[in-house]
Parts: C-alpha cells; sequence; structure tokens
C-alpha cells in the first residue's frame, strides 16, 4: 500500500502506516471473533482458531500485531524501499494490488499449454538497469532459489523482453530483515520448468478426464488417520 500511495502521489508515513495496520488488524480480530467470515468470506477475516473453536485471545492478536507492525517498520527503512523512492515512479513495472481488494487478474504466464499464476509483490529497473523481482515474506529467506522465484523470472521473460542476465530475483524478510538478491542462471531455469512440468503431470495423472480438466470425488478416498485431519484448514 505504501508503493502504490507514492504511485499515486499520496505517499503514506510510517507513523500512519502502523496506526493503519494496528486499527485493521483489531478489524480482522473482531470480524472473525464474531464469525462474520461466514456470510462475507471474500470481505471479511476468519481466523483458524475462531473457525475451529480454538484459543486466541486479545493477547494473541497484539503479538501478531507487533510482529506486523516490525514487519513494516523494516520495509520502510530497507533498502529496497530507499532505491524504490530514489529511481522514481517511472521505472516501476508492477505492483501487486491483491493484498488491497483489486479486482484486476492474477498475473499469469503460459508454459507449454498450461497457465501458471504468478504475481511478484514489486517488479522495477534497478540503478543497474536490471528488472528486479521483489518478493516480500513474513517468514525466513532461504539462501538459495526457490521455484516460486523461477516461476517470476519466467513471467518476466514472458512479460518484457529483457535477457535472462538482467533479471534479478529479491526475497526480502520483513519480520527477521533477511535479503535473499540473485540473478537466476539458465541452468537454474531449466531445472525450475523440469520440476514445475513434473508436478503438473503428477496432478494431470490424478485426473479422470484429463482433456476436460474433470476429477471424480471417488478416486480421492478420505484418510484413515484423523489425526492427518486435525490442523487441516479444509
Amino acid at each position: 500500500m505504501a508503493l502504490l500511495s507514492m504511485k499515486r502521489e499520496t505517499p503514506i508515513l510510517l507513523d500512519r502506516a502502523l496506526t493503519m495496520t494496528r486499527h485493521l488488524m483489531i478489524q480482522d480480530y473482531r470480524d472473525s471473533e464474531h464469525g462474520n467470515y461466514r456470510t462475507n468470506p471474500k470481505r471479511k477475516c476468519g481466523l483458524f482458531e475462531h473457525a475451529y473453536g480454538q484459543s486466541f485471545s486479545m493477547t494473541d492478536r497484539d503479538v501478531l500485531i507487533d510482529e506486523a507492525q516490525t514487519c513494516i517498520k523494516n520495509f520502510f527503512q530497507s533498502e529496497i524501499f530507499a532505491t524504490a523512492r530514489e529511481i522514481g515512479t517511472d521505472k516501476w513495472l508492477f505492483i501487486d494490488q491483491k493484498s488491497i481488494g483489486s479486482q484486476s487478474g492474477i498475473e499469469n504466464f503460459c508454459l507449454e499449454g498450461t497457465t501458471i499464476f504468478a504475481s511478484p509483490d514489486f517488479v522495477f529497473l534497478n540503478e543497474k538497469d536490471e528488472l528486479e523481482l521483489v518478493d516480500w515474506k513474513m517468514g525466513k529467506v532461504s539462501n538459495t532459489l526457490s521455484i516460486q522465484m523461477v516461476c517470476y523470472t519466467l513471467y518476466a521473460m514472458d512479460k518484457w523482453p529483457i535477457p535472462i542476465d538482467k533479471i534479478r530475483v529479491t526475497e526480502y524478510g520483513l519480520q527477521e530483515n533477511q535479503l535473499f538478491s540473485h540473478i537466476p542462471n539458465t541452468e537454474e531455469i531449466i531445472e525450475g520448468k523440469k520440476r514445475i512440468k513434473d508436478s503438473i503431470d503428477e496432478m494431470m495423472a490424478l485426473l479422470r478426464d484429463k482433456r476436460n480438466n474433470v476429477a471424480e470425488m471417488d478416486d480421492f478416498p478420505p484418510t484413515q488417520n484423523p489425526q492427518i485431519c486435525k490442523w487441516c484448514n479444509f
């Protein structure tokens, strides 16, 4: 939201961002506690604990709010945010808007006839004229190229006419203030495409009618081990 507000020339300052986050998370907690998500699941927050009758106190809520505010502080103080401001919005190529209620379609590319959805958080041309794809994370960041970032690279190669050696993928862990930034090489992309294709083939093998993408419930019997279901979100 901070980047989008800058793009619209109505920048949000850190103090306001922290206040807005606290108010929104408190409202989300109330919506979940009162079960409002049951009648409006697309607009109202529903917490796992409330849905399954487990303990989730206001103290737990405040811990999450503190963690979210730490992430926001780290974002505002990050090198990526400083660079984005310095280079100017004319070099910003994409800002993901799903998190703020945008109804626009999810970004995607096609791999051997299969649509792959891939929407990076932020894409811009950095000071080295590299196309940099940024993914902000709440958790820890690995020090290896993830399949998610391979997908972002393939998406960038499909959307913009730019060679692979000018594409940089960056994961930034907001909670721990961790950064992993990497220019993928051809071998990594070939291996990533193979992993994606193998995953597609594995899923397709489970379909009753592959041509029409049809599966049958009878082909997926329920597990006989109820312990597996204990923490299932479905």
